[in-house]
């Protein structure tokens, strides 16, 4: 059964057939049970707007001396970078609410629970605007391969919306002192304490990490990965570590400081194979500085013991 109202006819403008969209939108995002009418509704709207009516062109045409071609492919833009907008906008409200959390964990299991929706969510509408992923977006991608200039910046639908939510919502959220990375550090930081915690909560916000490079061409770079959580931890890692060398006992004692790293090196090698979701590059990558930071943190101790 149908929840959403008749939609428009094929000859309405794209501001009409736009409107009843966002019905199919909001339904979509708002989680509301889907069915298969809605469903057909909605993509034959995109349809419409894509492959546009004849009298849509005839009308370009005659009132603004827009080709046909030109008309159409106008219109497909125009669904795009509004997809674009709404997408934004729905991201506004996740974005304010996270940034006003302060506990780490609660603000871990806030973004996650929005992450895992907002994918399962898009991807559905993607599936709906599968035209235009078909007709426009792949149309332009392949121009883009062609040209030798600056290139037009575009994505299928499902892509789009994480391209977007890296933009309103990853990125804000870090330049707030790293915010994001810095709840998933604190957790770790309480698990190397001797605490429990919800390591499935920090593997699914680091995933969140790496299916957000989707921008570029070789996505097992891992550019936002490396650069909002690997760089940090490793940072927040040394940091860590020569606090616990100072407040060992027997401070002098050489012995005790090379065991204890060596514990710490494979403690750390555990919790990367267990929920920091790198890959074996990336993995080996993790490790390595993992010991040069930790066996350089007790070099600086005994340093300064020494020197004191």
């Amino acid at each position: 059964m149908s929840l959403l109202p008749p939609m428009p006819p094929h000859t309405a403008d794209i501001d009409k057939q736009w409107s009843y969209l966002c019905l199919g939108l909001d339904q979509a995002m708002s989680g509301a049970p889907r069915s298969s009418s809605d469903y057909m509704q909605i993509y034959t709207t995109v349809w419409n707007i894509v492959t546009a009516s004849k009298n849509q062109k005839n009308q370009a045409k005659n009132n603004s001396g827009v080709s046909e071609h030109e008309g159409v492919r106008k219109s497909r833009e125009v669904l795009y970078n509004r997809l674009k907008n709404y997408f934004s906008e729905y991201l506004t409200e996740i974005k304010e609410k996270s940034l006003g959390i302060q506990d780490p964990e609660a603000l871990l299991k806030y973004y996650s629970g929005e992450w895992n929706q907002y994918v399962d969510r898009t991807k559905y509408i993607s599936q709906m605007c599968s035209y235009l992923n078909r007709y426009w977006v792949k149309a332009i991608r392949d121009e883009n391969r062609r040209a030798k200039g600056r290139k037009k910046e575009v994505y299928k639908v499902d892509s789009l919306a994480l391209v977007q939510w890296k933009r309103e919502l990853l990125l804000p959220l870090q330049t707030q002192n790293n915010k994001l990375t810095t709840a998933v550090i604190s957790l770790i930081n309480q698990e190397r304490d001797g605490k429990t915690i919800d390591q499935d909560l920090v593997r699914k916000v680091l995933s969140s990490y790496i299916s957000l490079d989707i921008d570029k061409e070789w996505p097992e770079y891992l550019d936002v990965y490396k650069s909002h959580f690997v760089a940090p931890f490793l940072h927040e890692t040394e940091f860590y570590y020569r606090g616990r060398l100072s407040s060992l006992p027997n401070a002098h004692n050489e012995a005790e400081h090379i065991q204890e790293t060596l514990n710490w090196l494979r403690e750390e090698e555990i919790r990367v194979d267990s929920y920091l979701c790198a890959d074996e590059k990336t993995r080996r990558e993790i490790i390595s500085g993992c010991e040069s930071v930790i066996t350089g943190a007790w070099r600086s101790q005994e340093h300064e013991d020494y020197s004191g």
